[in-house]
């Protein structure tokens, strides 16, 4: 914490925001998880996750065979919550707390069987087996978390909540693979699936999509039952006259990225097409360049 106070957190204040947080982002403003931002450093150093709960059921059982002053010190340091912090408790709980630095918990004692106990049971992976992330699934009470044995399992209750949105996010955006969705016709299906809270909204849908790869076109069945019927919707022949003749016209708007439809002709490089077309004099060009 120290560290971090004095190495890190400088950096990242922004004098014109005034953020008196101790824990702020690199915008310079309040973090608004903190255990999540700790479990997502913790992932990413494959270190054990360890709750407050842990910490302070390994306090408890460090400082068991201390005084019983000293027990009752530790004891409304670590089950306070609310209201104002008596200075001299405060100093003679750290003073109590910087004589267990270091210490640790002996393999094979009740002390450490309870905490890998109680580290095991709220792995997120135990946390999924009881609560899977389903599409149509509610999240897990408190009082089915504590039922379960999860008993601080916020950080997991907040993580299953991510994943589940994550998971309608990207099934929302299966169902329009080949052409992007108008915000409205997102919003209906979200509407149709009955989901009012944690799913992404139809704008956001409408902004992630993705133009489809080529792979992706070439083999949907769609796109291979147009170019085999030639039945794409939106477009229709029209006669130009001389000396343009029949051309393709559009019916309908199409939005930017959408498939139109198939072009036949002989694939040429567009330095051999430019040069056709210079010496293209008043006759039609038949050139399409892409």
């Amino acid at each position: 914490m120290q560290q971090y106070y004095i190495s890190i957190r400088p950096h990242y204040v922004v004098a014109d925001k005034g953020c008196n947080r101790f824990f702020i982002s690199v915008s310079g403003e309040k973090v608004h998880s903190v255990s999540q931002d700790m479990n997502h450093l913790h992932s990413i150093y494959k270190q054990v996750v360890s709750t407050s709960q842990d910490v302070r059921r390994a306090v408890w059982m460090v400082g068991k065979n201390f005084q019983e002053k000293q027990k009752k010190i530790l004891e409304l340091y670590l089950t306070r919550t609310t209201g104002a912090v008596d200075n001299d408790e405060l100093v003679e709980a750290a003073e109590l707390l910087s004589t267990m630095a270091g210490t640790r918990l002996e393999e094979g004692t009740a002390a450490a069987a309870a905490v890998a106990e109680s580290s095991a049971r709220r792995s997120f992976g135990q946390f999924l087996e009881n609560f899977p992330v389903t599409l149509q699934g509610q999240p897990p009470s408190k009082r089915q978390r504590c039922s379960s044995g999860f008993f601080e399992a916020r950080a997991f209750y907040d993580k299953w909540r991510m994943d589940q949105y994550s998971l309608r996010r990207d099934y929302l955006l299966s169902h329009f693979n080949l052409r992007r969705p108008s915000a409205g016709k997102v919003q209906r299906m979200i509407g149709q699936e009955g989901w009012t809270t944690n799913c992404p909204k139809a704008e956001v849908v409408v902004r992630l999509w993705k133009p489809p790869t080529k792979k992706m076109v070439e083999t949907d069945p769609y796109v291979g039952h147009c170019v085999a019927e030639q039945a794409w919707t939106g477009l229709a022949l029209k006669d130009f006259g001389p000396p343009k003749g029949l051309g393709v016209v559009a019916t309908r708007i199409f939005q930017p990225d959408y498939i139109i439809c198939d072009y036949h002709g002989q694939v040429i490089p567009a330095a051999e097409g430019r040069a056709m077309m210079a010496n293209l004099q008043d006759e039609a060009g038949y050139l399409f360049f892409f």
